[in-house]
């Protein structure tokens, strides 16, 4: 809609807040998933993933912390895709 709102539900990486993010994938029409490339994939981003593919959501990934030592960019891309994540520049969407 023209003019409809926008609302982000950000939830914290913490395990203790994994039935949120479930909850939070199913009320959202496009998830925005931040992957730090310092740290990768963690246990909670793959919760994500599978929360939001179980919701028919679409997933964005923002990778951040890209400038810190032992940022690995391309390592996030290729454990995203252990989780059928496939970024635009792997031929993704």
């Amino acid at each position: 809609d023209a003019g409809g709102k926008i609302t982000f539900l950000d939830t914290p990486g913490h395990a203790a807040f994994s039935a949120m993010r479930s909850r939070g994938a199913n009320l959202t029409d496009i998830v925005v998933l931040v992957v730090a490339a310092d740290d990768g994939v963690k246990q909670q981003t793959v919760e994500a993933i599978k929360a939001a593919k179980a919701a028919e959501c679409p997933i964005i990934v923002a990778i951040n912390k890209i400038d810190k030592e032992g940022a690995d960019p391309e390592k996030v891309g290729v454990e995203l895709l252990d989780h059928d994540v496939i970024l635009e520049r792997f031929g993704g969407e």
